[in-house]
């Protein structure tokens, strides 16, 4: 038998490896599964020359290893999950496929990294609270909510927006941000419907805090597991459920203050707005969560498509089809162009 070829650590590129952690940790960020993160690093560090690599993904840390096992170089990232960026996400993708086909080596690899990752924002602050505005409104519409409750679900939107722009430099504070926000959006929302306009406090509250729900957090935790990514699913999962938790104590909290500082008062029923109203509503909807996440305009676009497509086709269809044929019409020729393109990051 011919024994394993070893590879010394001094002959793996510096700059092959940094690149590999930092295109991993980009990923990361952005919410990737573990799979994905995974899979992203290994074709990369196929593509660079690192041979035999092992990558281990969590929501809080990736560990690498390079070469073979009794020559290994071992790396570890101490990352945290943030908030998806599809613009960023766009970038990143085209630099991975650019780099696994050979048109940019690892140092400028690393550059156009820096240069994405110290890129502006897609939208400025005014656009982004828009973004709260517009989503909570037209969601309390989509709830059921008339005019009152979309009043008050833009109050409780604005204010969510805002209190997101403060807490984005501040690390503790966003360590309680759910909560805090769900115990603001409560007693707006009581303050509101005592004070000044009576409206269904339950559909204001929902709406306005419906941009904190962690959706697609708990989606990527079902994934992992489904695929036996144990560790990094679970984790996930027990982060969303604790999200979860968070927003009801702090409604919950909020709704009790209220109570005892105004009184108790029966939740008053909401007048819904006409049915030709919900696709003018999910259509802004759409496009406020797609600014939301910071996606680019013509991806906007598309979002809004979709979504102002499934009330319209309802009407003449089963109401199971309703939202199926616009994610088709919509999901399929996105689908063809990243095959076409070469496209092997495109599922978090």
């Amino acid at each position: 038998m011919h024994p394993e070829p070893s590879l010394s650590e001094n002959e793996l590129s510096p700059q092959a490896i940094e690149f590999v952690l930092r295109m991993g940790r980009a990923f990361h960020r952005h919410g990737f599964s573990a799979a994905r993160v995974e899979e992203v690093m290994v074709r990369l560090a196929e593509r660079l020359g690192l041979p035999l690599a092992q990558i281990f993904s969590t929501p809080t840390s990736i560990m690498a290893a390079f070469g073979p096992l009794g020559t290994q170089s071992s790396h570890l990232l101490r990352v945290e999950p943030g908030s998806m960026n599809l613009a960023q996400v766009s970038q990143l993708d085209r630099l991975a496929i650019d780099v696994v086909q050979g048109e940019v080596a690892p140092v400028g690899g690393i550059a156009r990294l820096r240069a994405i990752e110290d890129h502006p924002e897609v939208y400025g602050p005014l656009a982004s609270i828009g973004a709260f505005v517009t989503a909570s409104g037209t969601v309390s519409v989509f709830l059921g909510g008339g005019r009152k409750e979309l009043v008050a679900a833009s109050v409780i939107g604005f204010a969510t927006g805002l209190l997101a722009l403060y807490a984005a430099r501040r690390p503790r504070l966003q360590r309680v941000f759910e909560p805090l926000v769900a115990l603001m959006a409560s007693v707006i929302a009581g303050v509101v419907a005592r004070l000044w306009l009576p409206h269904s406090v339950y559909v204001s509250t929902l709406a306005g805090l419906i941009v904190l729900i962690p959706g697609f957090s708990l989606t990527v935790a079902v994934r992992e597991l489904s695929t036996q990514h144990l560790a990094s699913g679970t984790a996930r999962f027990a982060s969303a459920t604790a999200t979860f938790l968070g927003i009801g104590f702090g409604v919950a909290l909020g709704g009790r203050l209220v109570a005892i500082a105004l009184g108790e008062r029966a939740d008053v029923a909401a007048l819904a707005f006409p049915l030709w109203v919900l696709p003018i509503a999910v259509a802004l909807a759409g496009l406020a969560f797609a600014g939301s996440l910071r996606s680019p305009p013509d991806a906007s676009a598309r979002a809004c498509w979709a979504s102002s497509s499934a009330p319209s086709w309802a009407r003449s269809r089963s109401e199971s089809s309703a939202t199926s044929f616009p994610a088709c019409a919509t999901d399929h020729p996105s689908s063809s162009w990243c095959r076409a393109s070469s496209c092997w990051c495109r599922a978090p």
